[in-house]
């Protein structure tokens, strides 16, 4: 299998090398966003990234829209934030809701694909949607999708102001609807050099005359696969960095995701069935405000009833105790 992960611009023969790769029945795992990110101390940054992989991945049949997608359903982002303290200007990190660090729970997520298989979630981060255009002969199928409640967002400036927009640091503008941020295609494949001299032959020309097509793969085997993450940053070292300043326990599911799409692309599913998920914390579903209320009230009831039994039950038996416990022989002639 081949992992093309932020690769940058990318040179005419890497592009046509990768095409080939995938004719010969290769599996190909690609990130690709439409912007590269910069994380640093001044802030973060956003910038165009090269369109050379995502205009091969058009012509297999997967279009990366050039934006971002947001979504209300996210997992926090490490903000600096600035304190007054006894005159003293504070620095701080605090966890806030991140819009672009979208988090996909099972809603999400293609019902019995091979690549979830002890999946709970994922994060894509600063993430772009996907549009599925599947040539005749390929089959594709939506890995990942954000929630009803996402949006798109063509700005670059990805710094939350929460003193405009309290909630979520954002606004949310646009038409909202779930988007296709990760899939998976298999089957025949087209070549984007199809009609195209290779790059390899530089420009000579054949015995027929025609540019140099005549040891391009046209088409590939039936048995090539292709997946494709929105994302350029989705196991970038950035990424990974913010993983650990969360004792590692956020961005986890994303390498196992990973592993599940390598053995997917080689048809050993088995092993996702039985590999161990218990290795990071399990995610709960996300709750509104009113449900969370809801379940911390029941809690104190039930430890507060737990409690009653405790101290009551045992006095309780201690009284019968004493009411059913028989008079000795002697003491009732005594008594008679």
């Amino acid at each position: 299998m081949l992992i093309v992960a932020k690769p940058g611009d990318m040179a005419d023969k890497q592009l046509f090398a990768v095409d080939q790769f995938l004719m010969r029945g290769g599996k190909v795992l690609a990130f690709d966003g439409a912007y590269q990110v910069d994380a640093s101390q001044a802030g973060i940054t956003a910038k165009p990234a090269p369109e050379g992989l995502a205009k091969l991945l058009e012509t297999y049949g997967v279009k990366v829209d050039k934006s971002f997608v947001m979504d209300p359903q996210n997992t926090p982002f490490p903000v600096p934030v600035s304190e007054n303290v006894g005159g003293m200007q504070m620095r701080r990190v605090q966890m806030m809701p991140y819009p672009f660090f979208v988090d996909i729970r099972s809603s999400g997520m293609a019902p019995g694909h091979a690549a979830l298989v002890g999946l709970n979630n994922a994060t894509v981060p600063w993430g772009s949607p996907l549009t599925l255009t599947a040539p005749e002969g390929v089959k594709a199928e939506a890995l990942l999708s954000t929630s009803k409640g996402s949006w798109v967002r063509t700005e670059s400036t990805l710094d939350p102001d929460f003193n405009a927009h309290p909630d979520l640091g954002f606004a949310a503008t646009g038409e909202t609807g779930s988007r296709v941020v990760a899939a998976t295609l298999e089957g025949t494949f087209p070549s984007a050099y199809a009609d195209k001299p290779s790059p390899l032959m530089e420009g000579a020309e054949t015995a027929t005359g025609s540019q140099g097509t005549g040891r391009t793969l046209k088409k590939s085997l039936p048995d090539a696969k292709l997946a494709v993450i929105g994302s350029n940053e989705f196991l970038s070292d950035l990424i990974v960095g913010i993983g650990q300043q969360l004792r590692g326990q956020m961005h986890l599911p994303n390498a196992q995701l990973v592993v599940n799409l390598l053995d997917w692309s080689v048809e050993d599913t088995e092993l996702a069935s039985i590999r161990s998920a218990g290795a990071y914390a399990r995610t709960l579903e996300p709750k509104t405000e009113a449900e969370i209320r809801r379940f911390e009230i029941v809690n104190y009831v039930a430890v507060l009833g737990l409690m009653a039994v405790v101290v009551l039950v045992p006095r309780w038996r201690r009284r019968n105790a004493a009411v059913l416990t028989p008079m000795p022989s002697s003491t009732k002639e005594q008594s008679a």
